[in-house]
């Protein structure tokens, strides 16, 4: 580790936290802001600095003021656009991630940065969603199709707008992997978020540390350090109680005990918080030789997975097994005819008018890839380890997802 990125330790939760930024030289608070700035984690500097009860220079006060009221303003016309939608529509939409811990967790909402809003809602209730949001002056990816429902690489429609102040939409029908996931009793368990708004749900506690967990599996761990100190934060909170018991027994039912025990490991390491009195479990050197370091991430993804995709990484990996490769390769060349509909918008449903999307599709799967290739071997050394390493990773996990 860098002496510049070294300074990323000061947001651990622990001593060693608390002595980086008791010793901090006027420099290092401009260094370690601007790295913070490149990756969006200014908040994160803001709660450190809040929980530990340490004074920063007043210019990098003003900076993080200045951000999280900008932060703020955004984050609260994303939920009031949201609490309006389930007003006008009377259905129910069920909160997911950002758009809930920031009110439900935080001590503001300026305190959570988020890149997009993510809701739940039932499959019949799609359409009166889709409407109001492009009512209202969105544009919906991939054009709403019923068929979608079927495909299986298919969970949500995305709604944004041209202004870079508006944060997108993702409308879920259903949770991402969610094969194991009992989504019906989610509902059942779901609270309301006020006595005024009935419709507007949030998951229960124990579901919450769930689904946070096996979103984060659903990434492969390779998350922004906001998902784990969403962890952090629900598991220091005044405001919510979590009852262990059920969210063991209920991640052995949803086949989710290894993404909670990574959860929790990566916590620990990552930000210094103890989560021993919940579990001691601890990675095997052949997991622990592949685990993402997910402080440096900050606010965002790593380049790899704004590169390359999983089958480009599965399909490019020289430990991938011949018949996993071809698997990729079909699979990215030949998407379900409904998604690939959508996705241009055509209503046509006859042979001519297929083969004429498919190689539409074609076309732009070819141009991306190449690129996303050409950026892999201009750096190859960064980003070819890192796709390797995530790819084992992913190979790990399924495996030992398939045995449980």
């Amino acid at each position: 580790m860098n002496a510049s990125a070294s300074l990323l330790t000061a947001l651990r939760w622990d001593h060693h936290g608390d002595s980086v930024l008791k010793t901090l030289e006027p420099e290092q608070w401009d260094t370690l802001m601007s790295l913070l700035g490149e990756k969006g984690g200014q908040q994160f500097l803001s709660r450190r600095l809040a929980q530990s009860n340490i004074s920063a220079p007043d210019k990098i006060k003003f900076q993080l003021h200045l951000h999280s009221l900008s932060q703020a303003a955004r984050n609260l016309a994303g939920r009031n656009l949201i609490l309006d939608a389930i007003r006008v529509t009377g259905r129910p939409a069920m909160m997911l991630k950002g758009i809930d811990v920031a009110s439900r967790i935080y001590p503001n909402l300026g305190l959570r940065g988020m890149g997009d809003i993510d809701i739940l809602v039932r499959k019949e209730d799609i359409r009166d969603f889709a409407d109001y949001f492009i009512e209202s002056g969105y544009r919906c990816k991939p054009v709403f199709d019923e068929g979608l429902f079927e495909v299986d690489n298919y969970h949500n429609l995305t709604f944004t707008k041209s202004t870079p102040s508006t944060l997108p939409i993702e409308l879920h029908w259903r949770l991402a992997d969610d094969q194991d996931i009992d989504t019906d009793g989610i509902w059942q368990r779901s609270l309301a978020i006020d006595d005024l708004n009935d419709n507007a749900r949030i998951m229960s506690p124990e579901d919450l540390v769930l689904y946070l967990c096996q979103h984060m599996q659903h990434h492969y761990f390779d998350v922004s350090l906001t998902q784990i100190w969403d962890l952090a934060e629900i598991l220091s909170s005044p405001f919510i109680k979590i009852d262990w018991d059920i969210v063991c027994a209920r991640a052995k039912d949803w086949k989710a005990t290894k993404s909670v025990n990574i959860s929790l490991y990566l916590l620990s390491e990552t930000l210094g918080v103890k989560t021993s009195h919940i579990s001691d479990w601890k990675p095997n050197s052949t997991l622990l030789a592949i685990l993402p370091s997910v402080l440096g991430n900050l606010g965002m993804f790593p380049d790899i997975n704004k590169i390359a995709g999983p089958r480009l990484l599965l399909f490019l990996s020289p430990s991938s097994a011949p018949d996993k490769r071809i698997k990729a390769l079909f699979e990215a060349l030949f998407p379900p005819r409904t998604a690939v509909r959508a996705t241009f918008n055509c209503c046509e449903q006859n042979l001519l008018a297929d083969g004429f999307m498919y190689f539409r599709f074609w076309l732009r799967l070819f141009s991306t890839k190449t690129r996303a290739i050409r950026k892999l071997k201009t750096n190859k050394d960064k980003l070819r380890n890192e796709g390797l390493r995530q790819t084992k990773l992913r190979h790990y996990i399924d495996q030992q997802h398939k045995r449980s």
